[in-house]
């Protein structure tokens, strides 16, 4: 690839994701790819370098990818189903400090199934840390078919992964300021308890770790000597608050549903 080559392909990397950035409506693509942030990011990318495209954090979350080549692994395609590849493998990526280029099959670095390194015998792998202002914030893996990674498409590579982990960066930092409200929105529906109405949500809350239970206010009322009533306002005022939704079975009690964990968490702690 040619010196004009490699300039018209920065450009038109420049232009998609300026016309197409992830993160220009990040409420909205929130709620579109709420457990791919990053995947119209790895489309582009994987256009641009004819390669797969894996975007994941430092705990091998994946944020985003998109494939040319099917791995054909049902071993593989669990890990992109469950957004989550295994901590043996993220730990070898994480020892990366620098690029590293064109990584055979037979290596422990390699993107492609070992179980499949017949078929994919010609494969190599180059992985890119990402690191923003000296912080490691994950890795860009890219991986081809039958053609090495040559100095032009390793400059792209390395020019994508800076713009990753400009994308990256403003995620996280997002996703922070998300938490916050969250539980400043957590503590303020706390605070509007009575006294014995957080008592009744401590005794409900306090051993559970799951999202979803169904409790029976009677006999939580017996056992703890809380009013029913009480437990009744306490729900509804976290209902009222957006925490949970409260759903009555008739005589087989009440089936609550809290939105997410730190919800589930802050409540035991604050208790």
């Amino acid at each position: 690839m040619i010196v004009e080559q490699v300039l018209s392909k920065l450009r038109e990397l420049m232009t998609l994701l300026q016309t197409d950035r992830d993160f220009s409506d990040i409420e909205n693509i929130a709620q579109t790819y709420k457990d791919l942030p990053f995947k119209r990011v790895a489309k582009i990318l994987s256009g641009i370098t004819d390669s797969n495209i894996y975007i994941v954090d430092n705990n091998g979350i994946i944020l985003g990818y998109d494939e040319l080549y099917t791995m054909d692994s049902p071993r593989f395609t669990a890990y992109l189903e469950q957004r989550q590849f295994p901590d043996f493998y993220i730990q070898e990526l994480n020892k990366i400090t620098k690029t590293y280029e064109n990584i055979t099959v037979d290596e422990s670095y390699t993107a492609f199934p070992v179980e499949n390194k017949d078929i994919f015998g010609n494969g190599v792998t180059t992985i890119i840390p990402i690191f923003v202002s000296g912080k490691r914030l994950g890795n860009l893996s890219l991986a081809r078919i039958g053609k090495l990674f040559e100095t032009s498409d390793l400059i792209l590579a390395e020019y994508s992964a800076t713009v990753v982990g400009l994308e990256l960066l403003y995620y996280i930092n997002h996703k922070e300021q998300e938490e916050i409200r969250e539980k400043e929105r957590i503590s303020l529906a706390i605070s509007s308890l009575s006294y014995s109405e957080k008592e009744a949500i401590r005794c409900i809350f306090s051993t559970i770790s799951t999202l979803e239970v169904r409790i029976t206010a009677s006999k939580i009322a017996t056992d703890y000597n809380i009013t029913r009533s009480v437990i009744v306002n306490a729900l509804r005022k976290l209902e009222s608050a957006g925490l949970l939704e409260a759903q009555s079975l008739g005589m087989k009690g009440t089936h609550i549903k809290l939105k997410n964990n730190t919800i589930l968490e802050e409540l035991k702690y604050m208790m």
